[in-house]
């Protein structure tokens, strides 16, 4: 992560943190057909988009 921006390590972060709390809602209220779980599914889906995101916010090389 040295070649990083702040920005994308604050991205990625998040993003660990939304699909870790996902994984776990998830796994902890298991497959139901009632609405609590419900959350999990799209916060896995943020967490992905954001660590995606974040590697587009890489510093320039000396040769860029």
């Amino acid at each position: 992560m040295e070649k990083h921006r702040k920005k994308s390590k604050t991205l990625f972060f998040i993003g660990i943190w939304l699909v870790a709390f996902g994984i776990t809602f998830h796994s902890s209220l298991g497959i139901q057909e009632n609405m609590l779980g419900f959350p999990a599914i799209p916060l896995m889906i943020i967490g992905i988009i954001l660590l995606m995101v974040s590697n587009f916010y890489k510093t320039r090389g000396d040769g860029a």
